[in-house]
């Protein structure tokens, strides 16, 4: 849940960057890599947190 729920937090960082960065037009040192990174970061949460939630499901309905 966490790794999940950390990535979403870190894609809407993602997001507010670029609406600071082209529609607010506030000035951020090297914007585009700052978004993609943070993009990045979300995507990997999102699913190592996917992929955790669904091998502890798995492994639940073996020991069953």
């Amino acid at each position: 849940f966490w790794a999940t729920f950390g990535g979403a937090v870190i894609f809407l960082l993602s997001d507010s960057l670029i609406a600071l960065a082209h529609l607010a037009k506030v000035p951020i040192p090297m914007p585009g890599v700052w978004i993609m990174v943070t993009y990045l970061v979300a995507e990997a949460g999102i699913a190592l947190g996917i992929a955790w939630q669904r091998l502890d499901e798995a492994g639940a309905g073996a020991r069953s």
